[in-house]
């Protein structure tokens, strides 16, 4: 065998193991900090017209509904407001209709996923009252007080809830008078869990 030829083979068994090497490390890696499904990270179902810009819900046990208030379980609580007037759950969105919209409506939902209410999701706002009912074109629309409210029997297990659910539908007339709306989709749940 000629030099030349021993010493590409000698390269390529060199930097080719290293070149191996570095592939496996970096997919190790990639699996093991990868996010995991358990992200909480939600989405307009319209963002051409309604923007998610932000969402931000922290822990509340002393707020919302009594744990167990609707069955038996354990129950998780991230919104509302404390006894000091701190809003834990905040949405803010964007107006991008490139108009102005008014009589803006934000409905959440209550769902049981199993008899007796054992598995209940329950999202929505607190005080819709107090929720901006028009916005300018481009304006920021700031969703106070909104809530998430997870019940689980034998335990918040949050496997036994569902992986994607609608946290709100934002209701507006758009300049023509026609009724619009956009549902806010999350995935996961927020990670301050008390």
């Amino acid at each position: 065998m000629n030099s030349n030829a021993q010493g590409s083979i000698e390269y390529l068994s060199t930097y080719g193991l290293g070149l191996i090497l570095i592939i496996s490390v970096a997919s190790i890696l990639f699996f093991v900090i990868s996010p995991s499904e358990d992200v909480f990270q939600c989405r307009s179902t319209d963002p051409t017209k309604i923007i998610l810009k932000s969402q931000n819900f922290r822990y509340n046990a002393s707020a919302g509904p009594a744990c167990g208030a609707f069955g038996t379980g354990e129950c998780a609580f991230w919104g509302s407001n404390d006894d000091a007037g701190n809003s834990f759950g905040e949405i803010v969105l964007q107006n991008a209709t490139g108009e102005k919209i008014s009589g803006l409506n934000y409905t959440g939902t209550w769902k049981a996923f199993t008899p007796g209410n054992c598995v209940l999701l329950g999202t929505g706002t607190a005080n819709p009252e107090i929720l901006p009912m028009e916005a300018l074109s481009e304006q920021e629309i700031i969703v106070k007080e909104a809530y998430i409210y997870a019940q689980v029997c034998g335990g918040i297990d949050f496997t036994k809830l569902p992986k994607e659910y609608k946290l709100l539908t934002v209701e507006y007339n758009n300049a023509s008078g026609d009724r619009k709306s956009a549902d806010i989709i999350c995935s996961g749940y927020p990670q301050d869990r008390g």
